[in-house]
C-alpha cells in the first residue's frame, strides 16, 4: 500500500533525508578527525579502525542519494525544499571523499607504522 501524498508525508522524508545527511557528516568528520590523530600519534589500530568506518559512509552515500531520487520523483518541489534536495546531492560527494581521503592517510600510516617520525613525515608530506 502506497503511503498518501500529503504535506505530513513530504516533511517525514525530508526529515529522515536531513538526518542521515547529518549521521553521514558525522562520519565523515569522525574518520577526519581520526585519521589526522592515527596519523600524529602513528597509531595503526586507529588507522584500522577509521579505515573500517569508510564502508558505513559508502553506504551512506548510496541512502542519500537514494532518497534524494525518491523524493525528487514524488513530488512537485520548490523553494526551499528543493534548494535542500540539491544541497543534498552536492554535499554528499564531498563527504563520501573526506571519508575516502581518511581512509588514504589512514593506509599511509599502516604502510609506515614502523617508520620513524621524520621518515614517516618525508612520505605523508
Amino acid at each position: 500500500m502506497d503511503t498518501p501524498l500529503t504535506e505530513a508525508t513530504l516533511a517525514e522524508e525530508l526529515h529522515a533525508l536531513r538526518e542521515r545527511l547529518l549521521l553521514m557528516g558525522a562520519r565523515a568528520e569522525q574518520m577526519l578527525a581520526g585519521a589526522m590523530r592515527a596519523a600524529l600519534e602513528q597509531n595503526a589500530e586507529l588507522a584500522v579502525e577509521i579505515i573500517a568506518l569508510d564502508v558505513d559512509v559508502d553506504q551512506d552515500e548510496l541512502d542519500v542519494d537514494q532518497r534524494c531520487t525518491a523524493v525528487l520523483g514524488r513530488w512537485q518541489l520548490s523553494g526551499a525544499e528543493l534548494r535542500f534536495v540539491i544541497f543534498a546531492l552536492k554535499i554528499v560527494t564531498d563527504l563520501e571523499r573526506m571519508a575516502d581521503l581518511s581512509t588514504s592517510i589512514c593506509k599511509r600510516v599502516i604502510e609506515n607504522q614502523d617508520a620513524t617520525a621524520e621518515e614517516f613525515e618525508s612520505h605523508v608530506l
